[in-house]
């Protein structure tokens, strides 16, 4: 069994599994007396199957490697983030979460690669990061978390007015805690 490292930034990038899934998770790979889907690394640092690597060397079980190539951690940001959006049950808060942060690492890579195209000097922003959310963004946003526009730009001014917790935790509606907002 392989030595894999861990980087805490991609590890705590995407929502952890509910102790049921975690639970349900270690069971199969029990049963199984091994992990069926490979762990996905980038230069021998894991991007994808934390779980199932902590799991397989708690009980001393055999998992197999899959290293990818990215560009660079950006692109392996985006990538953790999007095999999230196809593989999870997650709740509409959450999506929203991974969609904005998609987002700014799109547009941090955009800035990059400008940056890159005028000899590394940036001389003007690609994006005005003060309108960040507005327009097709907003729309991009909505569409990744599967839900409206209208619900989207609710949800980023509850997170700006510091009230998610109504939300994620006491389980009221976007639509009311935005309502409340007014």
């Amino acid at each position: 069994m392989s030595e894999l490292k861990i980087n805490p930034t991609f590890r705590d990038l995407i929502p952890p599994l509910s102790p049921y899934e975690l639970e349900a998770l270690e069971a199969e790979i029990r049963h199984w007396a091994r992990a069926y889907a490979p762990i996905i690394t980038w230069n021998g640092t894991i991007v994808d199957g934390h779980h199932r690597y902590e799991i397989c060397k708690k009980y001393n079980l055999p998992f197999k490697v899959e290293e990818r190539e990215f560009e660079d951690e950006l692109s392996t940001k985006r990538w953790i983030i999007a095999c999230q959006f196809v593989r999870r049950n997650m709740p509409l808060d959450v999506r929203l979460d991974l969609a904005f942060q998609d987002e700014e690492f799109e547009m941090e890579q955009a800035r990059k690669r400008q940056a890159c195209g005028q000899g590394g000097v940036l001389l003007s922003p690609l994006v005005d990061t003060g309108k960040v959310e507005t327009g097709r963004t907003l729309e991009k946003i909505a569409k990744k978390a599967l839900c409206g526009r209208q619900t989207a730009f609710e949800y980023k001014k509850i997170k700006e007015a510091g009230l998610v917790d109504r939300v994620k935790q006491d389980g009221e509606s976007i639509k009311k805690v935005y309502c409340d907002l007014k």
